[in-house]
């Protein structure tokens, strides 16, 4: 048996295999940005307008609103909602959402003055668990905040019911799960408020970067104004304004800066162009994943619904273990071997030491299934370059260090 390279064997790759690499040069991204730095203007301008329309195009919803990240889309999503409430912010209400996601989930919530509440997760899926959620519903619950883990979208028909029973706004934070489609629906044209991200090692990317889908065109057009301090006028408005006589910009609702500027929204468009084939190769990687490692008894493959298409954001297995350290162990041992892989996420949030003190938790093994995926699941490299060869170089490690430590 190959000595594992941890222990000084020789390791499965040279040249260690990147998780999350963007992939960057196969298509307009230079040109564009070029473009861009040619014309003079880089903020907020034509090239994020045009962003906005395709992408408005792909997610079969003209309403979107491009933001500096899904963090702030979120937020920009709940300060939507207290405007809609006569409020400027959250202060005093709650959001139900699941513990097992990004921090940045809940420090939205937090930042809009409400109080996260938490419902544990599907074991399988890894999406919240909507079984639970009307029991965690109180007079003061406001939204729901599904978390579309993966890529996977969550049970959305039984969700909105819930909502629409309580008249509650459903925020999805569909950061994983841009290509994804619910029973035929894209995914950014179901609920209020579906929120994408564009950060470095998403499907597509704009370095930084999100995007809010808004279902209410009211609340559409107030959140554009939000996006940009809540001012009637953009300073590439103001520029391009053709009346006679100066427009002042005036602030009409309380805002924020949270918009995209045109360098990332070129990148974005060119992203944009390949996203079909990028998600087709994505696909093949999934495929070749799903034939090898099935036949591994120790792990456990990602669970794909039949009435919905997967964003394929992350291959996420598990490992028949609850103890997080023999799961760190062996994401080190395949580090060595030359395979970078991902940890999404330990601990649950409200295990995070700021949160646990903030929502004084009490009980550490309260939500057991967000607990139990966080201490027994890896993510493996999925990126559209990925080569046939690289696939077996990553299942050729995982079987060697499954072997040696599982």
């Amino acid at each position: 048996m190959n000595k594992l390279a941890i222990f000084g064997g020789e390791p499965i790759r040279k040249d260690p295999l990147i998780f999350g690499k963007p992939d960057l040069t196969r298509g307009h991204e230079i040109e564009y940005v070029t473009n861009v730095l040619k014309s003079g203007w880089i903020g907020n301008g034509p090239v994020t307008e045009k962003f906005e329309l395709e992408l408005g195009k792909y997610l079969n919803n003209p309403h979107i609103i491009t933001t500096t990240s899904a963090t702030s889309g979120l937020l920009l999503s709940f300060y939507m909602i207290a405007h809609r409430l006569g409020k400027v912010n959250l202060d005093g209400y709650e959001i139900i959402t699941t513990p097992y996601t990004f921090v940045a989930t809940i420090e939205a919530i937090i930042r809009s003055g409400a109080k996260p509440v938490f419902v544990d997760i599907d074991y399988n899926t890894h999406n919240i668990d909507t079984n639970l959620i009307e029991k965690k519903i109180t007079a003061k619950t406001v939204a729901i905040v599904p978390v579309h883990v993966a890529g996977l979208p969550a049970e959305l028909d039984h969700l909105i019911s819930i909502s629409n029973k309580y008249k509650l706004f459903v925020v999805e934070d569909a950061a994983h799960a841009l290509e994804a489609y619910y029973k035929n629906r894209k995914i950014g044209s179901i609920s209020d408020f579906t929120v994408f991200s564009f950060y470095a090692n998403k499907n597509i990317t704009t370095g930084e970067g999100g995007a809010v889908a808004v279902k209410d065109k009211s609340l559409y057009r107030i959140g554009k104004k939000m996006s940009m301090h809540g001012m009637t006028k953009t300073a590439y408005q103001r520029l391009h304004n053709k009346e006679s006589i100066i427009e002042h910009p005036l602030t009409t609702y309380l805002g924020y800066k949270c918009n995209m500027n045109d360098i990332e929204a070129a990148i974005g468009l060119a992203q944009l162009e390949s996203i079909d084939e990028k998600s087709h190769k994505r696909k093949l990687v999934w495929d070749r994943y799903n034939k090898q490692l099935s036949r591994i008894k120790t792990i456990e493959i990602p669970t794909i619904n039949r009435h919905t298409k997967h964003a394929m954001h992350l291959y996420q297995i598990k490992l028949k273990t609850n103890d997080s350290r023999k799961r760190d162990q062996i994401a080190n041992a395949l580090k060595h071997e030359g395979i970078h892989t991902g940890i999404h996420y330990y601990p649950p949030v409200h295990l995070h030491p700021f949160f646990k003190k903030y929502l004084k938790v009490t009980s550490e093994s309260s939500f057991p299934n967000s607990i139990a995926v966080s201490n027994n699941t890896i993510s493996l490299p999925l990126t559209p370059y990925l080569t046939a060869n690289d696939v077996n170089d990553v299942i050729k490690a995982l079987n060697k260090v499954l072997d040696q430590l599982s």
